[in-house]
């Protein structure tokens, strides 16, 4: 089961976390602590979990709290999530992950899938029942799923489709330990590592000759996911 740890100094971010769903086939508890003391105390019991440090400003008590986790803590991954002009600082602490102020369920999400994604021993493939039988299909193969009703086309590198007949939503727990399969529609799942540009309202694929055409603000999201910015 998976640890999840939520520190804030003197505030609980229940509610923030209670409205998202972390994941959809692995178990996990949360913990939320708001003093350093009991912070101390949880993490002394645990040998793996992933915390979510929150702090407003990084103090010298915050760096120094950090530090001492980091190098005394090797199986506890640390989110910070703090202002975006501490971003070099959380480098040069050498903290796990690192998330700008306000937080969204979109940026605990990707943290989260980062820590389980690191280590997690599940393969990468989908395991799909055609009429040749069941297959493996590696992530890598697919440049991403589109939604059609109750239908899932797998549209893959080169050009080719194959049609399933379940709903895109059945596959989210498939590829929820790759960092690349990401789900930025209701209607799409995309491989980030297969995109190659991204030019007006059309995504273009490595090695594969017909663009997607998407909806401006579509195209919008999926260019600030990959440069990493909100």
């Amino acid at each position: 089961m998976d640890k999840v740890i939520v520190y804030k100094n003197g505030t609980t971010l229940k509610d923030t976390f209670q409205k998202v769903r972390l994941s959809q086939k692995r178990p996990y508890t949360l913990q939320f602590v708001i003093d350093t003391q009991s912070l101390q105390l949880t993490l002394r019991a645990e040998t793996k979990a992933l915390l979510y440090y929150f702090c407003d400003n990084l103090s010298q008590k915050d760096r120094v709290i950090i530090r001492n986790i980091v190098s005394t803590c090797a199986g506890v991954d640390v989110c910070l999530c703090t202002n975006e002009a501490f971003a070099l600082d959380a480098w040069k602490l050498n903290v796990f992950h690192f998330e700008e102020h306000p937080v969204d369920g979109r940026q605990i999400l990707s943290a989260y899938k980062k820590h389980t994604s690191d280590h997690s021993q599940n393969a990468q493939a989908f395991t799909l029942k055609t009429n040749e039988g069941i297959i493996k299909l590696d992530h890598g193969r697919v440049n991403y799923l589109s939604a059609n009703g109750n239908y899932t086309f797998f549209n893959l590198v080169g050009g080719k489709q194959l049609l399933m007949t379940r709903q895109l939503n059945k596959y989210d727990d498939s590829t929820e330990d790759n960092l690349n399969m990401k789900r930025l529609h209701r209607s799409y799942i995309f491989n980030m590592k297969n995109i190659q540009n991204i030019k007006g309202k059309e995504i273009r694929f490595y090695k594969t000759e017909s663009p997607l055409a998407v909806s401006n603000a579509l195209a919008i999201k999926i260019r600030k996911e990959l440069l990493g910015s909100k």
